[in-house]
């Protein structure tokens, strides 16, 4: 996942953009405790941003963090 949002146009991902872009080889479940734990070890960051995820409900965007986060 990190090397994913290491890409110029995957630099804000969700969830679900994830799981399209592994064309939904990986549970979303374990996607998202992936975005918890990379986000716990201060290698992403959680936005205050949200996009429409997969069940009707919004889902927030993750970017990695730098220096001032």
């Amino acid at each position: 996942i990190m090397g994913m949002f290491r890409r110029p146009e995957w630099s804000r991902l969700s969830p679900k953009d994830i799981m399209n872009l592994t064309d939904d080889l990986w549970p979303i479940t374990s996607i998202r405790r992936s975005l918890t734990n990379l986000t716990k070890a201060g290698l992403l960051v959680k936005t205050d941003s949200k996009v429409m995820g997969m069940y009707g409900s919004y889902e927030h965007i993750w970017r990695i963090a730098t220096k001032n986060d």
